[in-house]
């Protein structure tokens, strides 16, 4: 039924029947959302709804059902209400920017407070970590708006309670006026990187601790089918502290073109998980043996190679050393090069050489004993 500005209904869930409302704000042009003015479990029938010098009174029949294993009893008292004004608040998704904890200094609080009441709120108080502050603002019935608040970020991971009230005014729901977030748990951030370093090539990862709770964990290297590759370990890692896992394989043969991950797993509840993984690319950066042996009557090998006009040159040793013969085949750059050399009849041992267009080398060599 409509009265005034306002649509009064029974609002159901298949458990209950309680009333309801929708406001229209002539200012604004603006319908409220769906206002419950019972919240009790309660069910009504035969809602009625009128005016009275000023005020609004609702009349229907409150209905009480009893069930037994013989029998459904129902009970009906006529009742009425006079509607007063509601004022309700909900506090929710609090939410700040976890790079910009620094212990002492402002830290802004974002949440949000949606106006489910029956009038236009027009000022707030917000309460953080148990101090209020006043806040102006136009909340329509059924509207939501952001709010901020700073507080004083703390040097230890701390849970902060923060509260909306209106002013001079008792919440019909008090227990959504309040919302808690923890501030500073362990973040761990961390970055892959491939590095060269001689004839050194290693994955390196580096892990930050941007959380002001003590991290310890692990990282663990991952490489393109989800397989381990390796895990490192780390104790007690502080606000902004740094470590550094590394993995380094025998060959990255089986890895090349494929990419390689590192994800950081703490013992601790991490609530930002989104920069606990990285990965990279394993590329050819350099000329290298990636593997040589013996297989039959022949050595196999695999070279990458980055040097133009490069070839590769296997020598044949007999027992005492001495030099029976040489095999050269040419390398094509960029690619890792699929070789076989026949192996000498007399040879106890091969020496596989990568040499540039200068003849100088340009990868380390590898020996092939032959006689095993």
């Amino acid at each position: 039924m409509i009265v005034g500005d306002s649509i009064y209904f029974n609002q159901s869930n298949g458990a209950n029947a309680n009333l309801a409302a929708l406001h229209y704000d002539a200012v604004n042009d603006h319908w409220s959302a769906p206002i419950l003015l019972i919240g009790d479990e309660q069910y009504l029938e035969n809602l009625n709804a009128a005016e009275l010098n000023g005020k609004t009174y609702a009349l229907g029949m409150h209905t009480t059902v009893t069930i037994t294993a013989d029998d459904v009893d129902d009970t009906k008292d006529l009742v009425w209400t006079q509607i007063l004004p509601v004022s309700d608040l909900k506090l929710s998704d609090v939410s700040f920017d976890a790079d910009a904890l620094v212990p002492g200094e402002t830290l802004p609080v974002t949440f949000t407070v949606t106006n489910s009441g029956d009038h236009t709120v027009s000022s707030l108080t917000l309460t953080a970590d148990g101090v209020s502050t006043a806040q102006d603002c136009q909340l329509l019935p059924g509207e939501s708006g952001e709010f901020t608040v700073n507080i004083t970020c703390p040097s230890e991971k701390q849970i902060v309670t923060f509260e909306v009230q209106e002013p001079g005014q008792d919440d019909y729901t008090p227990e959504d006026n309040t919302a808690a977030c923890t501030v500073g748990s362990a973040d761990a951030e961390v970055e892959l990187a491939l590095l060269q370093i001689g004839s050194r090539k290693f994955l390196q990862a580096v892990v930050v601790n941007r959380g002001l709770e003590p991290a310890s964990g692990s990282v663990l290297f991952t490489g393109p089918d989800g397989q381990t590759l390796a895990e490192r370990t780390f104790q007690n890692l502080t606000y902004g502290g740094t470590v550094i896992a590394e993995y380094e394989p025998d060959s990255f043969a089986a890895l090349y073109g494929e990419d390689v991950t590192a994800t950081v797993r703490l013992q601790q509840d991490e609530p930002n998980m989104l920069n606990n993984t990285d990965s990279v690319p394993v590329l050819l950066t350099s000329t290298e043996i990636l593997s040589a042996q013996r297989g039959g009557s022949s050595v196999t090998a695999e070279i990458a190679c980055m040097h133009d006009s490069a070839r590769a040159l296997c020598a044949f040793y007999d027992a005492t050393g001495r030099l029976l013969r040489t095999v050269i085949q040419p390398l094509e750059s960029g690619k890792i090069n699929s070789l076989t050399f026949q192996i000498d009849s007399n040879a106890a041992q091969a020496k596989l050489f990568v040499l540039d267009a200068k003849n100088a080398p340009a990868a380390p060599a590898r020996s092939i004993p032959l006689n095993s």
